[in-house]
C-alpha cells in the first residue's frame, strides 16, 4: 500500500516539530543504556510513576515483592527497582512466554486485502479490536466503497516448515459498521463473522481469530522502552519487528518510534512487551538530503520510479490507542442500536466466556488473542525474572497450500 505524499509531508512536519525535546529524549536514552543508567530516568516522573503501577499491580509481582520483603524487608524497595528495569526495558533476556503470547496475538492480526468489484488494487495490514470490528488506516479504507469489495485475510505467513499456511478470508461489511477520520488516519470496519469458503476448505468463523482489548489507560509504554510490531510488509507473509525499536517521542495524538517497517505495514498494531496496544501505526519520514530530495538506502536519490521499500526511512509515526479510543467514542452519536452495540464490545471488550474444564482445541484458539493480559515477570532475590502465564497455549498448523506467488 503506497502512502499518499499529504501523510508523508505531515509526519514529516510533525518529526521536524519535535526535533527539539527528542533530542533531549535520545540523549537520555543513550545515558540509559550505559552500566549506569536507568530506563526509569528517561521520561517524566510521572509517567515513571504510571508504569510502574501498572507493573506492580501485576499479582505474580506483588506475590514477587512481598515475599521478598518477608525475608529481607530492607532489600524490597531496590527489589522494586530491579524488578522495574528487567520488565520495564533494561533487559533484552525475555522469557520464553513472551513468544508464546505474542504468537497468540499474532492471530488477530490480518492482511487486507484492497479490492474494487473487478481486481486487487493493494494490500495493507490491519486487526481485530472486538469481536467483529477491526481497524486499519484512512488512507488504506478511505470510505465505505472503498471497502465494500475488499478482505481481511488471516494465516497469510509460513508455517514452521517454510511453506505457506492455509489461509482464511473475510469479507468487510461497511454496511454493519464504518467510521473513518482522514485528519487522524483511521478507519474502523466490520468483519464478517465466518470467512468466504474458497472450494476446497469449509468456512470458519471470526471468533477463531480472537481480538485485542484495548484500554485508553496511561502507563502502558516509557520513553525508551521497545515497540512490536506484527504487519504484512507490501503485503507479503506475516512478520515481526522485534525490539531495539524505541519509543523516541510521545505527543499529543501521536508516537514517534525507530523500527524496521515498510509501506504495506499500514495499518500494523504497536505493542508493548506485554502485548498491550499501544498504537497503529501508519507512516514513516524519509531520510533527505539538503535539497529535500527522499534518499535511498544506498544514499542516492529516490524517485517515484523506484520501489518503496528502497527508501531510507529515519523514523516512524503511529496513532495512539488513546486518541483512536477517544474518536471513537465520540462516534457513538447517530448510530443505529447495532452499530452501538459492535461500538460498545470495542470500548468495553465483553467478559470471557467460562470454558469447559477440558476445552477443544478449537474452543482455546478462540480464545488466545482475546485473554486478560499474562502475569508480567516476577523478579526473585537472586535477580533472576521469570513470566508466568495463566493458560495453556495450543499451536495448530492450517494445511500447507502452494505459493500464491
Amino acid at each position: 500500500m503506497e502512502i499518499p505524499e499529504d501523510v508523508i509531508t505531515a509526519t514529516q512536519a510533525r518529526f521536524q516539530e519535535r526535533r527539539g525535546p527528542r533530542a533531549d529524549t535520545e540523549e537520555k536514552i543513550a545515558e540509559a543504556q550505559t552500566p549506569q543508567g536507568s530506563i526509569l530516568n528517561v521520561d517524566e516522573p510521572e509517567r515513571v510513576a504510571l508504569r510502574s503501577r501498572r507493573v506492580l499491580r501485576q499479582p505474580v509481582v506483588m506475590d514477587a515483592l512481598r515475599a521478598t520483603a518477608d525475608t529481607a524487608p530492607a532489600a524490597e524497595a531496590r527489589m522494586q527497582d530491579v524488578v522495574l528495569e528487567r520488565i520495564i526495558g533494561g533487559n533484552n533476556l525475555l522469557g520464553i512466554a513472551f513468544l508464546e503470547l505474542g504468537s497468540a496475538v499474532s492471530r488477530s492480526v490480518g492482511r487486507i486485502i484492497i479490492r474494487d468489484r473487478f481486481q486487487i488494487r493493494g494490500f495493507g495490514t490491519g486487526f481485530m479490536i472486538s469481536p467483529r470490528l477491526a481497524l486499519t488506516n484512512n488512507h488504506v479504507l478511505p470510505d465505505a466503497p472503498s471497502a465494500r469489495f475488499s478482505r481481511l485475510e488471516f494465516n497469510f505467513q509460513n508455517g514452521l516448515s517454510g511453506l505457506p499456511l492455509t489461509t482464511s478470508q473475510f469479507d468487510l461489511e461497511p454496511d454493519t459498521f464504518f467510521r473513518t477520520d482522514a485528519d487522524l488516519d483511521v478507519t474502523v470496519v466490520a468483519v464478517a463473522a465466518q470467512s468466504r469458503p474458497d472450494g476446497t476448505t469449509a468456512s470458519v468463523p471470526l471468533a477463531g481469530f480472537g481480538f485485542n482489548r484495548t484500554t485508553k489507560d496511561q502507563g502502558k509504554i516509557l520513553l525508551g522502552e521497545s515497540i512490536n510490531i506484527i504487519q504484512h510488509p507490501e503485503g507479503h507473509e506475516k512478520q515481526l519487528a522485534l525490539q531495539q525499536n524505541e519509543l523516541i517521542d510521545r505527543f499529543d495524538q501521536f508516537l514517534h518510534y525507530h523500527t524496521d517497517t515498510s509501506p504495506g505495514s499500514s495499518g500494523s498494531p504497536l505493542y508493548n512487551n506485554q502485548w498491550e496496544i499501544l498504537g497503529l501505526h501508519h507512516s514513516g519520514v524519509p531520510d533527505r538530503n539538503e535539497s529535500g530530495d527522499i534518499l535511498t538506502v544506498d544514499g542516492t536519490v529516490w524517485d517515484k520510479t523506484q520501489d518503496e521499500l528502497k527508501i531510507k526511512w529515519i523514523a516512524n509515526e503511529g496513532i495512539r490507542i488513546s486518541s483512536i479510543l477517544t474518536w471513537l467514542g465520540k462516534a457513538a452519536d447517530g448510530l443505529t442500536a447495532p452499530e452501538r452495540a459492535l461500538l460498545e464490545e470495542a470500548l468495553n471488550p465483553p467478559s470471557l466466556p467460562a470454558g469447559p474444564a477440558h476445552p477443544a482445541e478449537e474452543q482455546q484458539q478462540a480464545l488466545l488473542a482475546s485473554q486478560p493480559l499474562p502475569e508480567l515477570p516476577a523478579a526473585h532475590a537472586d535477580g533472576a525474572v521469570s513470566f508466568t502465564i495463566p493458560l495453556q497455549i495450543t499451536l495448530r498448523f492450517g494445511e500447507v497450500q502452494h505459493d500464491m506467488g
